[in-house]
């Protein structure tokens, strides 16, 4: 089960980053940040990663995920990630987030957020 369970890495900018482990086996993700809670330039960031939240890959998106209740939130009333490569060492994640407050961007917040493999 171990060779299943893999580390993904992404620097924010100096002294700010977030680390995914994924378990392979059943597609769950672990979200670590450094600090916790991050504080970073990037207030998307600060919001949409945190240590302890878990998401669930669906296909090529990832979305929250609740495993007591075995829940996926894909009703993407909120946000979602969706997988836009992987290789064997790099990951680039999109994120979509529904805003309600910038009518500049229509209710979507789309960015891209690099990882790289660390185990």
């Amino acid at each position: 089960h171990k060779e299943k369970i893999t580390k993904w890495r992404c620097v924010l900018e100096e002294g700010q980053e977030v680390v995914l482990t994924i378990d392979e086996s059943d597609d769950v993700v672990t979200v670590e940040t450094n600090p916790m809670p991050l504080t970073s330039e990037d207030t998307d960031a600060n919001f949409l990663f945190y240590s302890g939240k878990t998401l669930k890959i669906c296909g090529k998106q990832m979305f929250l995920y609740d495993r007591e209740s075995n829940r996926v939130f894909d009703d993407r009333m909120m946000y979602w990630f969706d997988i836009v490569s992987k290789t064997r060492s790099t990951m680039e994640l999109k994120v979509h987030l529904i805003t309600w407050y910038d009518d500049n961007t229509q209710g979507w917040i789309i960015k891209n957020y690099k990882f790289n493999k660390v185990l």
